[in-house]
């Protein structure tokens, strides 16, 4: 395994050293905290829905009738489907149960629409 020597920790004036992310232990652990902290704060945000047995039917359903990624269908790919997203997001006004709020994606597909979202810190 490539071995990579620790840079200095990203943190304003740490003298820790980092070795994958830029941060030392005890601030990759602080900014953990603060994701958890923000994810948990989120009040738009409510895990327990999917969770629920009728969004677990519904994401089923989908997934048999289209279990491709509809994304890289687009792109003349198939690659298989893993996840159901909804097309506007619940957070903006999407309707958590309507179909046509639904599509199939793959992993990838979906991290990159999630990413451009900026679901990662409730932005946008």
């Amino acid at each position: 395994m490539p071995w990579a020597p620790k840079t200095p920790c990203r943190h304003r004036f740490c003298p820790g050293r980092a070795q994958f992310d830029g941060f030392c232990m005890e601030h990759r652990r602080e900014r953990n905290r603060a994701y958890n902290h923000e994810r948990r704060a989120d009040q738009n945000r409510d895990d327990s829905f999917y969770r629920s047995t009728q969004w677990r039917r519904l994401r089923t359903a989908k997934l048999a009738q289209d279990p491709l990624c509809q994304t890289c269908e687009e792109q003349g790919r198939v690659v298989a489907a893993t996840i159901v997203d909804h097309k506007q997001p619940i957070r903006m006004g999407g309707d958590r149960f309507a179909w046509e709020n639904l599509q199939s994606q793959c992993g990838g597909c979906h991290a990159r629409k999630s990413a451009q979202e900026g679901s990662r810190w409730g932005r946008a």
